[in-house]
């Protein structure tokens, strides 16, 4: 399994639960810990990875992609611990904000795996 394989399982992961935190309206996330965008598997992997990955034009839209989900990620967050859990639930639906963020993300990640694939 590819080092990006293995950053988009572990952003999925990270998603589910926070889409489980918005469902049931309990948390160990705070909410500075939803926004940042260094703090998560991904983010981590991101600011580690080696210099000839960074070369990548990928590498540079996934740190925008990355930073825009935590930004929507957050926002949502915050509707649902301040009482406000049917607007953030929308946002998890299909068409919904963190789906369509996420989902922008993991295609980009594909994207630079095929591309390291094919290299």
């Amino acid at each position: 399994m590819t080092e990006i394989i293995k950053a988009v399982s572990a952003h999925v992961l990270w998603t589910a639960k926070l889409k489980t935190a918005i469902y049931s309206g309990e948390s160990s996330y705070s909410l500075p810990e939803v926004e940042a965008d260094d703090r998560c598997e991904l983010g981590k992997w991101l600011s580690q990875i080696s210099p000839e990955l960074k070369k990548s034009p990928h590498y540079a839209k996934t740190l925008e992609l990355h930073h825009q989900f935590h930004g929507v990620a957050g926002r949502i967050f915050s509707l649902a611990i301040n009482g406000r859990s049917t607007e953030a639930l929308k946002a998890t639906e299909a068409n919904g904000d963190i789906t369509k963020a996420s989902a922008s993300l993991v295609s980009e990640l594909r994207a630079w795996n095929n591309e390291m694939e094919l290299g």
